[in-house]
């Protein structure tokens, strides 16, 4: 028998979260894409062509959804590392989980980011990713 790293992904989830450092980003709100990888082994799975020993896309965009959307945190490390935990909790056979958590769009205020001159907006992506290995 082998080792196996098959992975699930849900990529560019949206959801909206009032997530922030700073007072206009947690008032305000705005939107957050969430992107999960989990590696597990999914041998029985697709021998048997079942769900079972599987986590499914449904259940992991509610994982997401649910952790995204039910607290606030100021980081986007803080949610990160919460859905990790999260899908850990729920699926102790999983081997390693990557969560990106980016804002679609940011307004980078001079207290929080350092910008010079004030505050200025990033009309793409601004996030983070973490991974843990269990």
């Amino acid at each position: 028998m082998g080792v196996y790293c098959d992975t699930i992904l849900v990529k560019n989830a949206v959801f909206y979260a009032y997530h922030g450092a700073t007072q206009p980003q947690i008032r305000q709100g705005q939107r957050f894409i969430i992107d999960a990888s989990v590696t597990q082994d999914m041998s029985q799975a697709c021998e048997q062509d079942t769900m079972a020993g599987c986590l499914d896309c449904g259940e992991l965009y509610q994982i997401l959804e649910e952790v995204t959307t039910r607290r606030r945190y100021h980081l986007m490390q803080t949610l990160a590392l919460a859905i990790i935990e999260e899908i850990k909790a729920r699926y102790p056979k999983v081997k390693r989980v990557t969560i990106g958590a980016c804002k679609a769009s940011c307004v980078l205020y001079r207290d929080c980011c350092q910008v010079p001159g004030g505050g200025g907006i990033v009309r793409d992506r601004i996030g983070v990713t973490l991974t843990r290995d269990f």
